[in-house]
This record gives C-alpha cells, structure tokens and sequence, in this order.
C-alpha cells in the first residue's frame, strides 16, 4: 500500500510542475476562477451521502441505491447550476472568458454523480488496496490526458478538457474496479438526508475558508496573481494535504470503529496525531526552505515570484494534523455540528485578519495571512481535542509533534548555515539541500528519541511496520 501512495504522490509532484512549463500563470488563474465558480455551487447542494454511509453501522443495498440515486440527482442539480453561475462569476472576476470555461466545469460536476457508489464499501471494508488502485488509475489516466492536450493545445483549454475527460473515464473506472451495480431507489432518503443537513453546513464553511484567499486576490489582483497563489498552494499541499489525506482515509472508519471505547478512541487518535507529525513536519519546514530552488527547478523563470508565496504556505501547513485529525475525530463520534461551527469560525478568522493585516493584495500577502490563520486554528482544534468528549492529554498532544519539531529545528539550522555554500546551479543546490535534509532529520529525530527514554509512540510504530517490511521483501 505504501508504493501505491509513493506512486500516486510522485505523479501530483510530476503533473503540476510539467503543466507549469507549459502553461502561463494566466491560465491557472482562469482556471482556478472557474473551480471557484464551480465550488460555490457544489458546497451548497453537497449532501455528503458518502460520509452517512460509513457513518451507518449496517447500512443495506437500499441505502447504497439511495445514496446513489441522491448523488446522481444533486451533481445534475450542480451542474445546472455551475451553468447558469457562469456568468455572473464572469463579471465578478471581470473575465468574459470565464463563461465558456465554466460551462465545461459544469459538465464535468454533472459527469461525477454517476461514479460508482460501491467504492464507499471500499473504504467502510478497509479495503485501502483496492481503493488505492482507483485512484491511482485515475491519477495516471489524469495525468496522461492532461499533459497531452497541454502539449497540443499549449492553453488553459488543456485542464479544462482533461478534468471533463478524466471524471469520464473515473465513472468507467468505478464500475470495472468495483462490482457493486447500484439501482435507482429513494427508499432510504430521509435517513441519508437527516445527517446531510450538517455536511452541507460544514461544506460551505470549508469551501469558504480554502477559498476565501482566491475569490478576494482574483477580485483584487486578476487571473496572474491568482496563478501564482493556486500554483504555489498546490505545491504546498504535498507537503501536508496531500500527505494527510490517504492517511485519514485509513485513521477515519479505523475511529469510527474505536469510538465505543473511550481509552481505545483516544490511543488510536494519540498515536495517529504522532505518526502524522513526524511524517509531515519534516516535509513542511524542508519545503519552506528550498521553496526558492523548487520554484526555479520545477516552475521555471515565469513564475519566479511564487518562492515567497511557497515557504508561506508551506509553513502553514506545519500545525494542520491538529485541524485535520481533528476533524475527523469529531465526525467519527457523531460532532458534524461542530465541525460545521469550526469552519464557519475559520473562515470568519481568516476574512478578519486578511481586513487587519493586508495592505496591498498580493500573493504574498494573502499567503502570510493563511500562514497566520491556519496556525491559530489547529490550537483551537487542539484545545478541542484535550476537551470531553474526546479528552487527549495535553502532555500526549504537546508531546505528537515535540521530538518531531525538535529534528526540524535542527534540520532548519543545517540548512540555514548551508545556504551560503550552496552550488550556484538551481537543481544542484536543490539536491544538495533536500540530501542534507534527509541526513540531519532522521538522525536528529533518533537521538531525541534516544534521549527520552525509548516511549512507545510513533517511532516504535514505524520501526515495527518497516521490519515487517523488511522481513516481506526478504522472502
């Protein structure tokens, strides 16, 4: 399962910054502006049937034909929508180009409601083998059209037209991977929708507050601007969301099912916060400082000005598992109704402090007030975590990210006496940085391990998995 996620991460890494090549800042930011377009509706009518079913203890064949009965009617519901929003997003964002692209977003919103329902059971099963095989499908299929009308076309029509062509070939996809054949049915609905209500709470205020950053700097700054910011976000994503994601696919129905026990409940979340932290802070804070060479590597000279904009958001990401985690530990016992309040309070924090702090509406800017709010919030979700009725230690909760954080100081401290000495050349000073990096952290992270005694926690878990391994590959 591992080299599925390895490959399938390696193929994001891959995708954006060939794109990037390719393409002008303009084009993601026309782009993006039509995937803002397209959220707005999409969180408003989003009924979250996927997260009520592995909610469900028993959940029948009626309620899987229900659910995708209600999936397949709210994407055409969304799509209409997304349709007719087209042009008043265009002249929000004051971009007449922003109409067709649009439209073609709404087809693929409508495209998506027919996907497979059956993948739910995947993931309710523990099935993360399979599950992983979709989606790294997806993603090469993805890639494979997208880099190519990129290639033919050399504009924005490439993304556009590939995310049409690959929520296409997703449907296929889920039907040969799973056998489940849902039915059309509404037998189940009131029981899907008396859980919906909440999730679509919730969705807004997460859409609101991913989104907040872009629908002001598209407004304030234009589609250059809003490139850069979305292109350096993607980036940093990998370091944390893209990271944190296959893993709370796994850690979530693993809660779900931990939640009858309170001692277990909170073990499985302790342990989950540490293995998290220690596989996240050293890709943050090593993103935060070659962001520069990454930029000149991989985006090349067009998009200079994105390297501020990338450590920014890069060390944004360094408290997430707290935010993250959280979230999920508040859904698997039942708390959909705060965690809808959280995201309305996030992006309520954030609009205050982008009105405080921001003077003039650069990418840079808005990154530093991201920077500002999404560190803010993760302390709100660990006060919650340390509260009834989850109840994690604060000594357990200071403790998931203290050896972690100390190894990143270290590797923090090499690198910022490296720099000087650092090759010239780009990639060179790249590889040289992201070497010693590799170096000084695991070797940092074991002497502070060492130094407090051996606990059982996330290092004992990973040295057990990676003997297991070991012993596997041996045979």
């Amino acid at each position: 399962m591992v080299g599925w996620r390895l490959i399938d991460r390696l193929i994001s890494l891959v995708s954006t910054p060939i794109l990037a090549r390719l393409l002008a800042p303009e084009d993601f930011g026309l782009v993006a502006m039509a995937m803002l377009a397209a959220g707005i509706v999409t969180v408003l009518l989003d009924l979250g049937v996927g997260t009520a079913l592995i909610q469900l203890r028993s959940p029948t064949t009626e309620h899987y034909d229900s659910a995708w009965t209600l999936r397949m009617i709210q994407a055409a519901v969304m799509g209409s929508f997304v349709f007719a929003f087209a042009w008043p997003a265009a002249t929000y964002f004051d971009e007449p180009r922003l109409v067709a692209v649009a439209q073609m977003v709404a087809l693929s919103v409508a495209i998506s409601g027919v996907e497979n329902i059956g993948l739910v059971l995947l993931q309710k099963n523990f099935e993360f083998q399979r599950e992983l095989r979709f989606f790294l499908a997806r993603r090469l299929l993805s890639f494979a059209i997208t880099i190519g009308l990129a290639f033919w076309l050399m504009n924005y029509w490439a993304v556009v037209i590939g995310a049409v062509a690959t929520q296409a070939v997703s449907v296929v996809l889920s039907f040969r991977m799973h056998p489940f054949r849902p039915r059309l049915s509404l037998a189940k609905l009131r029981e899907l929708l008396s859980f919906s209500q909440w999730m679509i709470v919730r969705g807004v205020g997460a859409y609101l507050s991913a989104s907040l950053p872009s629908l002001m700097l598209g407004r304030l700054s234009g589609a250059v601007s809003l490139g850069i910011y979305r292109v350096s976000s993607e980036l940093a994503t990998l370091s944390s969301v893209e990271i944190l994601a296959p893993l709370a696919r796994v850690l979530y129905p693993a809660l779900v099912e931990a939640r009858e026990s309170s001692a277990s409940f909170r073990r499985a979340l302790s342990l989950a916060l540490a293995v998290q932290f220690l596989i996240t802070l050293p890709v943050c804070v090593g993103l935060a400082f070659v962001s520069n060479e990454v930029v000149a590597v991989f985006l090349g000279p067009k998009w200079t000005s994105a390297g501020p904009v990338l450590m920014l958001l890069a060390l944004a990401g360094l408290f997430l598992v707290f935010q993250h985690t959280g979230g999920y530990a508040l859904l698997a016992i039942g708390k959909i109704k705060v965690q809808a309040i959280l995201t309305w309070i996030e992006a309520g924090l954030f609009a205050s402090l982008a009105a405080v702090l921001l003077v003039v509406p650069t990418p840079e800017a808005f990154a530093l007030v991201r920077l500002v709010s999404s560190t803010l919030m993760a302390w709100i979700f660990a006060f919650l975590l340390s509260r009834d009725p989850i109840g994690v230690p604060w000594r357990a909760l200071l403790g998931s990210f203290a050896r972690p954080m100390c190894a990143c100081a270290a590797m923090a401290v090499c690198l910022t006496a490296f720099s000087p000495y650092a090759p010239a050349a780009a990639t060179l000073a790249l590889l040289s940085k992201v070497a010693l990096g590799a170096a000084v952290y695991p070797a940092s992270l074991a002497l502070a391990w060492r130094i407090a005694g051996r606990p059982q926690g996330a290092e004992t878990y990973l040295l057990a998995h990676a003997r297991t391994l070991l012993s596997k590959i041996r045979r």
